[in-house]
């Protein structure tokens, strides 16, 4: 079982029947996934994740208070090289509170973490514009595009953090020489390429005002995960999600308001 603040994954089940059913069926959920399946046919599909082999996974994707179904990712061979790929699917009344990007970076941390792989891949079509920003948002970059299922997909990648050990010490040293070189504390330095520390992180506390978090990180880079391209933002509700990019490499911060007030964060990838 894997865990998030706001998720618990759980290998499948047959118990799971009537949850995968829901996704299968649902028109919006299988716009870009090849469309709906006939209802008889989701038991075939229950036993090929239920039969698969031990080195492919499905997790079900259930709300960590109420336990109410949220969706599917899985880690299974990309179709292309040796590669695993992370896929999901996800109920729509989920869509855009951050959840997605919860379940999948964790998936990602499973991989990267407890099967040390070197990088996973995701497979999307390219017309799908909130899949791609998502995985944007997770750090993951586009390598190739090519013709599949007659439709145009775009493959994502992301490399584990071993192999990234150069961007962090360049991280590390840049301060460092900027202290050297005009002889003050690395804090006083500034932040003037917008990008959260974990100390700024931890810094922000709950009941915060939404215009002081602003102060203090500058304008956010996404908004409910769809780029902001205001010049000022200004507190929309408490199901908004917004989010900046962090000084280590592929990392994010993720904020929610409630009333104009911090209420909750989240942080991926920055030590």
């Amino acid at each position: 079982m894997l865990r998030t603040s706001r998720c618990v994954l759980t290998e499948i089940t047959q118990s799971d029947y009537e949850d995968v059913k829901e996704l299968y069926l649902d028109n919006e959920v299988r716009r870009f996934l090849g469309g709906t399946r006939e209802e008889g046919a989701i038991q075939g599909i229950m036993d090929e994740m239920l039969g698969s082999d031990k080195n492919i996974w499905y997790w079900i994707i259930r709300e960590v208070h109420t336990r109410e179904f949220i969706g599917l990712v899985s880690l299974d061979p990309h179709h292309i090289g040796n590669n695993m790929e992370v896929s999901y699917q996800f109920l729509p009344k989920w869509w855009g509170n951050g959840f997605a990007t919860e379940a999948v970076s964790e998936i990602i941390n499973f991989a990267f973490g407890r099967l040390d792989l070197p990088r996973v891949v995701a497979e999307t079509q390219a017309v799908n514009v909130s899949s791609r920003k998502l995985l944007e948002r997770l750090g993951m970059k586009l390598i190739d595009t090519y013709e599949r299922f007659g439709a145009e997909q775009s493959l994502y990648s992301i490399e584990s953090n071993k192999g990234n050990s150069m961007n962090k010490w360049r991280s590390l040293l840049i301060p460092f020489i900027a202290f050297v070189l005009i002889g003050c504390e690395p804090e006083a330095i500034g932040n003037p390429s917008g990008l959260v520390s974990i100390q700024q992180y931890n810094q922000l506390e709950n009941n915060t005002e939404f215009n002081e978090v602003l102060e203090t990180l500058g304008q956010p880079d996404f908004i409910d995960f769809k780029e902001n391209t205001a010049d000022k933002v200004e507190f929309e509700d408490e199901y908004t999600s917004y989010s900046w990019s962090g000084v280590a490499p592929d990392s994010v911060i993720l904020l929610w308001f409630r009333d104009g007030r911090l209420y909750k964060k989240e942080q991926f990838g920055l030590e």
